[in-house]
């Protein structure tokens, strides 16, 4: 029989592991397919504040995607940033992430499962970052998942209102893979080799699949390969629902009649949920109950302890200002606490962390951040760092830990020209766009200021992070200057971009360059005239700064021709 190309890919994620991983790690692949234009991702106001807790900050490292597109990028941020504030502290998650052709999908996922076996011989398998987090550190070498993205999809980045509706929302999309990563969905799966529904472990199921029940009371966890019928029976369910953990419809879990196999078991049936199985509606930057519940069942939940970390004039979500000195106690059931030790360490830039105050002292104070520059910022230009504490209570250790976010003021990270088009409606004026990567803020003001008109004009944006700003009718005899501004309660940030007269070079601007033509001297500078350095040909122009530049071309007879040129 001829194997279906399919089966033989799943065939050879059996027999050969992932990335070289020991042969007990199972890889678990899906495919996430994004319908143009069906969510659209709104932070509130609060959302901030809603997934962040001084309880709660897991570790997310992201592994490659240097190759994507820097507004690509960001919806990397957005979606380990937003799930690291719902991981326990101290857990960590590995990603790794490329970025290449993908068939059939926007988005694969291939999640690393383990096997543990209980004192009743009974075997649950977890995914690798959960197995790490219940029973200590694993021997095994390979990713803890592998996200490949779509280079071909038409991505945005997908969070605010201006998202073009052709688009496919990648900071979504990505949300949903994480939730994957760590262990939502069940792991069923159609085996085209076999042409059955299978579970894809060699003995057991996942911690989800044992979650999974219908409507008669009957649980998957009850079946298994050897009964492909009854599996093939229950994945596909005439009310097309199952439940999870829970009889509510909340917790109904997308089963249709016609089993699919990239949906079925592996989203949830609310449209009010993260993984709801469509891709529609409008969401919040924070992960809904149901999701984290299930996820806090099958053992992501905190474990509980006996002493607390109170910070004065902060709140429980750990979230103050960055520029001040803040003091910590221990809260206790009313039993003494001796040998304090206390540590505060601030993630690294770099890598890592780093010890910024320690004491033996019964309050313990934190002074404030003087260089900001040297520690890692959250998408939300915070800074996340960890307050520990050990001490004895009747002779026994006891710990605590705080998840302290400080705030900073804004930072407009990069400000680039990305376009200059002929305006449609008169030939004597341009439209430019501006794309801007920021922090601290979810809004930016922009202005523009033409050399020969008086009137000042505002462009303003609600979309946080990574935005476009769109500035019509410039005139286009005359240089202009665009101003950008993000403010929050701690300050504000401002970027210029100057932008000469380009009258007689738009049509340079436009076509961009032939790169047929041979020139023996490219020199390249700023807009404003500032010498960035010479390109030995037309490809390594991209090598310099992006936006809008200034090149001087001098081809091999000697003739000198200067262009305005968008580096993108």
């Amino acid at each position: 029989m001829k194997l279906p190309i399919k089966g033989i890919t799943a065939l050879l994620f059996m027999l050969f592991p992932l990335y070289g991983c020991a042969q007990d790690v199972v890889p678990v692949v899906s495919n996430i397919t994004c319908d143009y234009g069906g969510t659209k991702i709104i932070p509130s106001e609060t959302a901030k504040a809603l997934r962040t807790s001084s309880a709660r900050s897991g570790n997310i490292t992201i592994n490659g995607g240097a190759d994507m597109p820097d507004s690509l990028k960001v919806a990397l941020q957005i979606a380990s940033d937003v799930w690291s504030c719902y991981m326990p502290v101290g857990t960590s998650l590995s990603l790794d992430v490329v970025y290449e052709d993908v068939q059939d999908a926007d988005i694969k996922t291939e999640v690393s499962y383990l096997a543990s076996t209980n004192s009743s011989s009974e075997t649950t398998y977890y995914p690798l970052c959960l197995y790490r987090k219940i029973f200590g550190e694993t021997q095994t070498d390979c990713p803890d998942a592998v996200i490949h993205i779509n280079k071909n999809t038409n991505w945005s980045v997908g969070v605010g209102n201006g998202i073009s509706p052709t688009s496919k929302n990648l900071s979504y999309a990505l949300l949903t893979a994480v939730a994957k990563a760590i262990g939502f969905g069940a792991s069923v799966q159609y085996d085209e080799t076999k042409d059955n529904i299978v579970f894809p472990f060699p003995n057991g199921m996942s911690a989800f699949d044992k979650l999974i029940f219908s409507e008669d009371g009957k649980r998957l966890s009850d079946l298994d390969n050897s009964r492909p019928n009854e599996l093939e029976d229950f994945v596909q369910q005439d009310c097309n629902y199952l439940y999870a953990a829970q009889k509510e419809a909340r917790y109904r879990l997308y089963a249709p009649k016609q089993f699919d196999e990239n949906k079925s078991l592996k989203y949830l049936s609310d449209p009010n949920s993260l993984m709801y199985y469509k891709d529609e509606g409008v969401k919040d930057l924070v992960i809904d109950e149901v999701t984290l519940d299930l996820l806090n069942t099958i053992g992501w939940n905190k474990p509980d302890n006996n002493i607390k970390i109170i910070g004065k004039d902060i709140g429980n979500i750990g979230i103050t200002s960055a520029y001040q000195s803040h003091t910590f106690s221990i809260q206790t059931d009313n039993t003494e606490i001796t040998e304090h030790q206390w540590e505060y360490l601030l993630p690294l830039a770099t890598g890592g962390y780093e010890t910024v105050a320690t004491s033996s002292d019964a309050e313990f104070t934190t002074s404030a951040i003087t260089d900001e520059e040297k520690y890692k910022h959250t998408i939300d230009g915070d800074i996340r760092g960890l307050i520990t504490f050990t001490g004895k209570s009747n002779g026994e250790n006891v710990t605590s830990t705080y998840c302290l976010t400080s705030e900073l003021k804004p930072r407009i990270l990069s400000a680039n020209i990305i376009s200059i088009t002929k305006n449609p409606k008169s030939p004597d004026y341009y439209d430019i766009v501006v794309e801007v990567h920021y922090e601290g803020g979810n809004y930016l003001h922009s202005t523009i200021e033409e050399e020969h008109s008086s009137i000042v004009n505002t462009v303003f944006s609600d979309t946080p992070y990574y935005t476009r700003l769109t500035f019509t009718g410039v005139d286009l005899y005359g240089s202009a200057q665009v101003t950008l501004t993000a403010r929050n309660d701690y300050g504000s940030d401002t970027a210029v971009l100057e932008i000469p007269s380009i009258a007689s070079s738009i049509d340079n601007i436009l076509p961009g360059i032939d790169a047929s033509t041979d020139y023996s001297s490219i020199k390249v500078f700023t807009p404003s005239g500032l010498y960035l350095g010479n390109a030995e040909n037309i490809n390594e122009i991209g090598k310099f700064n992006k936006g809008l530049l200034v090149l001087k071309m001098q081809d091999k007879g000697g003739r000198i021709k200067t262009v305005k040129y968008i580096n993108k």
